[in-house]
């Protein structure tokens, strides 16, 4: 489960995807993760 920035755009999430937890973020509408 993840968390929306103030304004909406952006999700903020946890996941081990990369081999170890990090704070990962992506675009509310589509693609483009980034840690």
């Amino acid at each position: 489960m993840g968390e929306y920035s103030p304004d909406g755009e952006r999700i903020a999430f946890v996941s081990d995807r990369s081999g170890g937890y990090a704070i990962w973020t992506m675009n509310a509408t589509g693609p483009g993760s980034a840690a």
